[in-house]
């Protein structure tokens, strides 16, 4: 199932889609498949965040009270900070619009209020957002190269015509 779906506030065509223990990265404009995945969480995630300060900072809520938190310029294969925040399911998360405080909701009903570090909070600078578009691009255009491939695999073995 997909838990949570939310448009990146600096390019609104890219969207995540949290399920099960990964996130995922769309774009409108190739929609088949993904074009970045998390790796599979240690626990099912169940909600997620842009900042909106940073759009490459995502926070990813996780069912064993964890707290990821992900700058998908640094790298994509961890988070670069994992809090455990609740005793139970982290079930919503919530930035201010300063990017700087972050709202985490149990699902006991507790909150907990968490504070940034000043280089996940900073507000992004042109060179940031230039860098984070190019990834994106570049992640598009290598899905629609795998997908072009897979098509013509495809297309080979319906083609193929046996021996006499």
């Amino acid at each position: 199932p997909v838990y949570s779906v939310q448009r990146n506030p600096a390019f609104p065509k890219n969207f995540f889609t949290v399920g099960d223990c990964t996130v995922k990265l769309w774009t409108e404009d190739f929609y088949s498949s993904p074009i970045l995945s998390t790796p599979p969480s240690n626990a099912k995630l169940s909600c997620a965040a842009w900042s909106p300060s940073r759009c490459s900072v995502l926070l990813a809520g996780r069912m064993d009270g964890v707290l990821d938190i992900w700058d998908l310029l640094c790298r994509w294969d961890k988070p670069q900070h994992s809090l455990q925040v609740m005793d139970c399911s982290v079930e919503s998360v919530d930035t201010h619009d300063s990017g700087e405080l972050v709202a985490v909701g149990s699902q006991q009903g507790a909150l907990a209020l968490l504070r940034l570090p000043p280089h996940l909070a900073r507000p992004f600078v042109k060179q940031d957002k230039a860098e984070f578009s190019s990834i994106l691009e570049r992640e598009t255009r290598r899905e629609r190269v795998l997908e072009g491939r897979l098509k013509e695999s495809r297309m080979r073995k319906r083609v193929r015509v046996p021996p006499p």
